[in-house]
């Protein structure tokens, strides 16, 4: 049995054809992962709206009950809720572009496995 691994160029027809199996299911799942992110805008919509409401919810009840104006405790409100965006929007975009590095490679892989095929064919 011959085995094809995915940092070695596989030169008989047999390990091309296994090596391109393995890298369009590696890439399907990839494309899959990606595509689930995008499935996910309406929980993350809510987050954010959640990462919003909930500083602001807590400025007003901290203002009522120790008699701060509310002005003065809405920036901190502001300030955290930002914070929190950003933070979520590192982490997505983190992991979406790790899966997109990972498609990347993996076509570029395929690339030069198709091209290795066609030399063999030659």
């Amino acid at each position: 049995m011959f085995y094809c691994s995915l940092n070695v160029s596989c030169y008989t027809v047999r390990g091309i054809v296994t090596h391109s199996a393995v890298l369009f299911m590696d890439l399907e799942t990839l494309l899959k992962k990606r595509e689930a992110y995008a499935g996910k805008i309406l929980t993350l919509g809510i987050q954010i709206a959640g990462i919003f409401l909930i500083p602001v919810i807590l400025v007003v009840a901290v203002s009522k009950i120790f008699n701060i104006p509310f002005i003065y405790l809405f920036p901190v409100a502001f300030i955290t809720s930002w914070v929190a965006v950003a933070m979520l929007y590192r982490k997505y975009s983190t992991e979406v572009k790790e899966i997109d590095r990972g498609i990347r490679k993996l076509r570029e892989k395929e690339e030069q496995n198709n091209n290795a095929q066609d030399a063999l064919q030659k």
